[in-house]
């Protein structure tokens, strides 16, 4: 069968990354092809747990779902040290990884982009 319950079900099978990465990524596209506004969050969930965030950024740069950059921006600075944190922090890290991966896409990378200069700017640790 087809429509949206099919595309929920391979939205939630998508997320088991850990179990079958490769097929997730191919998962991925099919949704990000759907561009369901409920599939946005989806999306950038498999962006965020990726083990490699290039499939991952290449499957969000097929999703044309207006809200995607403001997401995934919103989920990318969510994951920015804070004041007091470390800088070189696993979360920065994966930050600048996945900024990195969306640079061949500039409609997602130019959205994201600018949260570079904040890790960048991090403060310092706090001794």
């Amino acid at each position: 069968r087809g429509g949206d319950a099919a595309l929920d079900a391979v939205g939630a099978e998508m997320l088991h990354v850990g179990s079958h990465p490769f097929a997730s990524a191919a998962l991925a596209e099919i949704l990000a092809r759907a561009a369901r506004p409920r599939d946005v969050a989806r999306l950038v969930t498999y962006f965020a747990i990726a083990p490699d965030p290039a499939p991952a950024a290449r499957a969000l740069a097929a999703c044309a779902a207006p809200e995607l950059p403001r997401v995934l921006g919103g989920w990318l600075e969510a994951m920015l040290p804070h004041d007091g944190n470390d800088p070189g922090a696993p979360s920065a890290k994966r930050v600048a990884a996945c900024i990195a991966a969306l640079k061949p896409y500039a409609n997602l990378y130019l959205a994201v982009s600018p949260l570079l200069s904040r890790l960048a700017d991090a403060p310092p640790p706090s001794a």
